[in-house]
């Protein structure tokens, strides 16, 4: 049998203390926070696709230079499980 590819749609949010305009360090920062959610036990990560970002709420495609308190990226992971025996995750 082969491997089982799935998609999840995760977000990943960065918050600041006050409105202020947001930066490509920034948008780096909610890529990681984005790429630190768990995965479900047996997945292996192959890619992560940007899908959108909000800045306070509002969609965007590029962040960079808005202004906001939250920077959130939400994105599809692409997961492969493999084929084994024991594979307990079958979302």
């Amino acid at each position: 049998m082969a491997d089982e590819e799935r998609i999840i749609v995760v977000e990943g949010c960065v918050e600041f203390s006050e409105k202020r305009l947001i930066t490509a360090r920034d948008v780096d920062s909610a890529i990681e926070a984005t790429r630190s959610v768990p995965l479900p036990p047996m997945c292996e990560l192959m890619d992560v696709r940007v899908l959108y970002f909000t800045v306070d709420g509002e969609r965007t495609r590029d962040p960079e230079g808005m202004e906001g308190k939250r920077l959130v990226m939400v994105a599809e992971m692409i997961t492969e499980i493999p084929e084994t025996p024991d594979c307990a995750f079958r979302g």
